[in-house]
């Protein structure tokens, strides 16, 4: 290449570099314009079809959830005070059991072996008509509560020592549920607040209950820090156990009249919580403030209005979009450097 060509050549690259770079710029600008449009297509296409609802104010709550075990409110082990022979058990595992009732009576075969203070609470001697009273006594256990019996560990005819267990009784009037809050909700649970109880083993049944108390020194665990609380519960179902794992969810507070959405209807989109909202029958993402979500409703700050009309379930929209984004196609340009 002579010296002239290459001066010549010098000159036009500026002008090349410029029209590359316009033209770059036109199709970026095209492309943007595109871009949003298909956008905007793509977001109409996803919502046809799906439910709307209007927006409206109501009641927020806000819940501490832990778990736990269900156990009775009272356990009571029976055993008689002096060894001798099973003469008479009226009860048998399961059976219910009634405050005061005998469920178990034993003969005593020698005065040698009686205790010179046996009369208790739970217990009465009672001389048999055809013998002296020195001779053979009979001894009874009687039902502390209302209950259950849930161990028999004895049958008629069977010799059992002092102190010996033979009945355990629970008392079914009610029942608690200990469980562990962390720490950073200690302030957000005080005695008396409402409860709802719910079971793995027995769907759909739900029983209400109340915080009881709450230990006064929390429990370290591994760097986490937990707070013990009992939690009573009211009602009863004949296929409750002793020990199913039971969840707890605590009313902690309630925010009433407030403006809330479904869970569903609310997205994170470019990074910040938004709805889609209806306006003139054209979608369009709506950026939200939000508060406090129970797991069904989320309290909305700002962003919406009572009575605005958004899609209902946002998420689905939303998968929608991510399927039809894998469809798109992307220009690239490569601009090579011509050389002297």
């Amino acid at each position: 290449m002579s010296g002239d060509e290459k001066q010549r050549h010098r000159k036009r690259w500026p002008w090349i570099v410029a029209i590359l770079v316009i033209a770059v710029i036109t199709v970026i600008v095209s492309s943007g314009k595109h871009d949003r449009d298909g956008v905007s297509t793509r977001l109409a296409a996803a919502v046809a079809g799906q439910e709307t609802i209007a927006v409206s104010t109501g009641d927020v709550h806000e819940f501490v959830s832990a778990a736990g075990h269900l156990m009775p409110i009272a356990t009571k082990t029976l055993s008689f005070d002096m060894p001798g022979r099973i003469t008479r058990l009226k009860v048998e595992e399961g059976s219910r059991v009634t405050a005061g009732s005998v469920v178990c009576e034993l003969e005593a075969n020698s005065s040698a072996s009686l205790p010179g203070d046996y009369l208790r609470s739970l217990q009465e001697w009672v001389p048999t008509p055809d013998t002296g009273a020195a001779e053979k006594k009979l001894a009874s256990i009687r039902a502390p509560f209302d209950g259950v019996a849930v161990s028999v560990n004895a049958s008629v005819g069977s010799y059992v020592t002092a102190g010996q267990p033979v009945i355990t009784v629970i008392d079914t009037s009610s029942h608690v549920v200990d469980i562990e809050i962390d720490e950073i909700d200690l302030t957000r649970v005080s005695p008396g607040m409402e409860a709802t109880i719910t079971f793995d083993a027995i769907p759909g049944l739900k029983l209400p209950g109340k915080v009881d108390s709450i230990a006064q020194m929390a429990v370290p665990k591994g760097g986490i820090v937990t707070i013990p609380v009992r939690i009573s519960v009211d009602g009863w179902h004949e296929l409750l156990k002793p020990g199913l794992t039971a969840s707890v969810k605590i009313l902690s507070r309630t925010l009433s009249d407030v403006v809330k959405i479904p869970i569903r209807s609310w997205i994170d989109h470019e990074g910040e919580p938004s709805a889609i909202r209806i306006e003139d029958d054209i979608p369009i993402f709506v950026p939200l403030e939000l508060g406090l979500s129970d797991g069904e409703y989320t309290h909305v700050l700002s962003g919406l209005e009572p009575g605005d009309i958004i899609v209902l379930d946002a998420v689905a929209v939303q998968e929608k979009l991510r399927r039809a984004a894998g469809q798109d196609r992307f220009i690239t340009f490569d601009v090579q450097r011509i050389d002297d």
